[in-house]
C-alpha cells in the first residue's frame, strides 16, 4: 500500500536548464576573456603575498595591546584591593 503524498511547504523548486548555442562565436574574444582571467588570478595571488607581510605586524599590534590591557588591569587591581 502507498502512503498518501503530503503537500510540503519547504519543496526546493527545480532549476530550468536552457540549452542555448551562441549564433555568433568569436573564438578572438574568448582568448581575450581566457587571459584577461588569467592575469587577474595572477595580480591577486601576487598581491596575496604583499598583504601576508602585513599580517605580521597586524599579530604584534594585537600581541602588545594584549600586554598592555593585562598590565592595566594588573595595576587597577593592585590599587583596588591593597
Amino acid at each position: 500500500m502507498l502512503t498518501p503524498k503530503l503537500p510540503s511547504f519547504f519543496r526546493k523548486a527545480g532549476y530550468k536548464n536552457f540549452e542555448y548555442t551562441p549564433i555568433y562565436y568569436k573564438p578572438t574574444k574568448d582568448e581575450k576573456e581566457m587571459r584577461k582571467r588569467r592575469m587577474k588570478m595572477e595580480v591577486s595571488k601576487a598581491r596575496a603575498g604583499v598583504y601576508n607581510v602585513g599580517n605580521k605586524s597586524r599579530q604584534q599590534s594585537n600581541i602588545r595591546l594584549i600586554l598592555i590591557i593585562v598590565a592595566l588591569v594588573a595595576i587597577a587591581y593592585y590599587i583596588i584591593y591593597l
